[in-house]
C-alpha cells in the first residue's frame, strides 16, 4: 500500500506512508515512511506513523510491524521511538549510500500486543 499524507487546509499532498505484506498470511508488515523536505522538520511523520500503526494493529490484526532507517538519519529513528516501535537492530555497512559507499541501518519493530498496552504516541500536531 502507499497512502498519501496531505494536509487538512488545502489538500495538499505533501508524502506518503507505505505498508508491505511479509508473510501470505498478511500478519507480518514492513512500514516506510515518505515527507517532502519543508514538512520532514514537524510533527507530520509521527502522526501519519502513528495511524498507520493503529490500521495495522486495529484495523487489520497484524501480529508484528517492522520499519528500517539509516543510522544517520536520527530524525527517523526518533520518530519510531516515539510512535512506541522498539529499537531491535543495527546492520553494520548493510546499505550503498547515494554519495557512494556503505551505511548502517537501524531496524525498529512492535507487536500487537505492546501497541494495545499502550506505548508512548505522539503529541497531537
Amino acid at each position: 500500500f502507499y497512502l498519501g499524507i496531505e494536509l487538512n487546509e488545502g489538500e495538499k499532498l505533501i508524502g506518503y506512508v507505505t505498508l508491505r505484506f511479509s508473510d501470505a498470511e498478511r500478519l507480518q508488515g514492513q512500514i516506510g515512511l515518505r515527507l517532502m523536505e519543508p514538512y520532514a522538520i514537524e510533527d507530520f511523520g509521527a502522526e501519519a506513523i502513528d495511524a498507520l500503526l493503529g490500521f495495522c494493529f486495529e484495523g487489520i490484526r497484524m501480529h508484528r510491524v517492522q520499519a528500517s532507517c539509516s543510522s544517520e538519519d536520527t530524525g527517523s529513528c526518533q520518530l519510531f521511538e516515539a510512535v512506541g516501535m522498539r529499537r531491535e537492530a543495527e546492520f553494520v555497512k548493510d546499505m550503498r549510500l547515494p554519495e557512494g559507499g556503505w551505511g548502517n541501518s537501524i531496524w525498529f519493530a512492535a507487536l500487537e500486543e505492546e501497541y494495545e498496552e499502550g506505548g508512548e504516541k505522539p503529541t497531537e500536531a
